[in-house]
């Protein structure tokens, strides 16, 4: 057994869980959030119209395809009381701030507003022309990151933007970019 399949699974678990049915974007979005605020998991995302890993995909085939043994293995294991209490950060941060955003937009709002701003394009604030800050609306970008591109089917309104940029900012995340030491 792959012992970070079992973390990841058990970490999922905490967030909610792992279904093979959620859309991608929230399985990548809520181990990318934990990553950046709770602690280092070992995945890199990369851009795909959101934060993606294709190292999380892998880790989740396997879970899928050995389930039975992963979830024995799994109830073997407790996270120390520090990551539960980090977890419980995460928790609150991945909360909408009101009914009108799903759970499942709102995570792609935090992890894609994050990954835009710290890992796309972190050491510059404008894109063609374009401010990078919480007065414009989110960007999407190609899966080069060379020309933007509207609409995904999962576009954000300017309130729902600033909803993100504000949380990043209280959880003190707009300009960290991973969870690491140095």
């Amino acid at each position: 057994m792959d012992e970070r399949v079992s973390l990841t699974v058990l970490v999922m678990n905490e967030l909610g869980g792992l279904n093979i049915e959620q859309p991608y974007y929230k399985k990548h979005g809520l181990i990318y959030l934990a990553q950046s605020l709770a602690f280092e998991l070992g995945y890199r995302h990369s851009w795909h119209g959101f934060p993606y890993s294709e190292t999380l995909e892998e880790t989740a085939s396997e879970y899928f395809s050995n389930k039975e043994e992963y979830d024995q293995e799994i109830k073997r294991m407790n996270l120390k009381e520090l990551s539960k209490h980090k977890l419980i950060q995460v928790v609150e941060f991945i909360t909408p701030p009101h009914e009108n955003i799903s759970e499942v937009k709102w995570i792609d709002i935090l992890s894609s507003t994050h990954y835009f701003k710290n890992i796309c394009f972190n050491s510059i604030r404008t894109y063609e022309g374009i401010p990078l800050n919480m007065t414009n609306t989110f960007l999407n970008l190609d899966e080069n990151r060379t020309k933007v591109i509207k609409d995904h089917g999962r576009k954000f309104s300017l309130e729902e933007f600033k909803l993100a940029w504000k949380c990043l900012e209280q959880y003190g995340l707009l300009d960290k970019k991973h969870n690491r030491s140095n």
